[in-house]
């Protein structure tokens, strides 16, 4: 199944940026969040197939959950470089990508 929207929440300008030009290149424009409240105000408004969280200083994991519980069908990804937080989230069987060794693998969930 393909992806036709995406939420990127990442709180490192640089890295928004990164982001949203990549998933452009690859055919979708995507909403672009800085904040845990910025994000709920994009997912209380549309419903969104692909999520990419980056960790916001450890408000991902509560993030995810409310973003689940607006969109259960959304597919909602991990996507940091903050080791201890990549090591939480797949110890509790959050679907994760390391920052920036799997910046490809993530735009090609996409496909």
């Amino acid at each position: 199944m393909s992806v036709k929207s995406v939420l990127i929440v990442e709180d490192d300008r640089s890295w928004r940026g990164l982001l949203s030009r990549g998933f452009s290149r690859a055919g979708i424009e995507p909403d672009v969040a800085s904040s845990y409240d910025e994000a709920i105000k994009f997912a209380n408004s549309k419903k969104y197939g692909l999520c990419v969280l980056d960790s916001l200083e450890g408000c991902c994991f509560p993030l995810r959950e409310k973003l689940i519980s607006l969109n259960p069908d959304s597919r909602i990804v991990l996507f940091t470089g903050n080791p201890t937080t990549y090591n939480e989230a797949v110890n509790q069987g959050i679907e994760s990508y390391d920052k920036p060794k799997d910046l490809e693998k993530l735009f090609k969930l996409i496909k």
